[in-house]
């Protein structure tokens, strides 16, 4: 047994049952997961200047250990063109890449919001029009493209590998499951019964940290980031 089959092992996983799998990334929520998260691994405290992210690079790679194909979900704005970077990574690391541009949300700021906006080095954000002031909330959903895509490649694969702690997504696995699919669920909490009962396989997200993460220094651009991790 190699150290890739023996990570699946201690996971819970036997490639030999899973037949072919296609997996799914909505890169925008995973990449949140540990976002306040104190700890690295090995029992490493992060610094105040520095937090977890989502390493493509390592995720592709902790994925192909199992899976025949990746897709990766994640949206970039009009106004920088920069913001396609990620998804050029994620082409460059095997993923199936899809992308749509950010749409921004007005969101108009209650008396008290005003007043943490106004007094923080957030103000710059606060705009105004006739009916007050707002800040513009990104948006880019990607919950009805993974949900098509998921159901238009159902006859290529036996198993879905799906990185969500969404509920929305229950009735899919439902359905899957009722066509013979089997389902390994990456999640992280808070996640529901209802969420987790439906799939074979169920994988923390913090068991897999050291897999799937990067360590980034907050003032630093993801390019820095990665020249300064790459070997």
């Amino acid at each position: 047994m190699d150290l890739n089959e023996f990570k699946l092992q201690t996971l819970g996983i036997d490639k030999s049952k899973l037949g072919k799998v296609y997996s799914f990334v909505d890169f925008g929520n995973v990449n949140k997961w540990f976002g306040k998260d104190v700890w690295g691994w090995n029992d490493y405290k992060l610094s105040g200047d520095e937090k977890l992210i989502i390493d493509i690079e390592k995720l592709s790679f902790f994925l192909d250990l199992f899976s025949d194909k990746k897709f990766f979900y994640y949206g970039f704005d009009n106004r920088n063109k920069s913001s396609l970077h990620m998804s050029v990574v994620a082409g460059k690391n095997g993923f199936k890449s899809v992308t749509k541009p950010i749409q921004w949300i007005r969101h108009y700021l209650t008396s008290d919001e005003e007043s943490i906006y106004g007094n923080s080095l957030l103000s710059d954000m606060i705009r105004a029009d006739e009916k007050g002031n707002f800040i513009l909330i990104p948006k880019c959903n990607f919950d009805v493209e993974i949900c098509l895509d998921i159901v238009r490649t159902q006859e290529k694969y036996n198993t879905v590998c799906i990185l969500t702690n969404d509920n929305d997504f229950a009735p899919l696995l439902d359905y899957l499951r009722k066509r013979g699919k089997k389902i390994v669920l990456i999640y992280t909490n808070p996640v529901r019964e209802t969420l987790l009962n439906k799939a074979h396989y169920k994988i923390n997200a913090q068991c897999v940290k050291s897999s799937i993460c990067g360590i980034k220094k907050s003032s630093e651009t993801f390019a820095e980031y990665k020249k300064r991790t790459s070997p």
